[in-house]
């Protein structure tokens, strides 16, 4: 069956599975290049309903991922001001978007890769390089760890940096190496 248009056209958008209010498994599309004022859109069976709560601010080219607990997740990205940023927000399906901690590295058009085995229980999130400006890429890599007791809200952490700089690529951890 063919799913229905979104309400607004966009591309440069976040997308992230996320688990509904009624505990069903959806897709959520946040932000991108054409939509003015931020919005979110929910895959409701076959239908987009745009309903759905805002993001608190802009992010097109962000990093977008779904955590261990099915949690939706926007990072970094280019702003309102056409500037790379390093905000973040998380989507609560009752309340909608919430802030999370800042990278340490304004970025866009990055990967964001899960580091822990089948097994491990590891809640580590890799943001690797990125464009840092509109000119230049960044080697610079950062951990997110999510939400404990002790850290309610993750926190970013520096990591080592690639050989090289580099943006807008794909990343992937085999055995040994990323």
């Amino acid at each position: 069956e063919k799913l229905s248009d979104m309400a607004t056209p966009r591309s440069e958008h976040t997308t992230a599975m996320i688990v509904s209010a009624t505990n069903d498994s959806t897709v959520l599309s946040a932000c991108g290049e054409n939509v003015v004022t931020p919005a979110t859109e929910i895959l409701t069976n076959t239908t987009w309903d745009a309903r759905a709560n805002p993001p608190q601010f802009q992010q097109r080219f962000a990093a977008g991922f779904t955590d261990r607990a099915n949690i939706a997740r926007m990072v970094g990205g280019i702003d309102e001001t056409n500037k790379q940023t390093n905000r973040g927000e998380w989507y609560d399906v009752k309340s909608g978007w919430r802030l999370m901690p800042r990278m340490q590295t304004p970025r866009a058009k990055f990967p964001m890769l899960h580091i822990a085995g089948v097994r491990d229980t590891t809640n580590y999130y890799m943001a690797i390089g990125g464009e840092s400006t509109t000119t230049s890429s960044t080697a610079d890599c950062e951990l997110f760890s999510l939400p404990t007791s002790t850290n309610v809200n993750g926190i970013w952490e520096p990591f080592n940096q690639l050989v090289n700089s580099g943006y807008d690529k794909v990343a992937s951890i085999d055995t040994f190496n990323l």
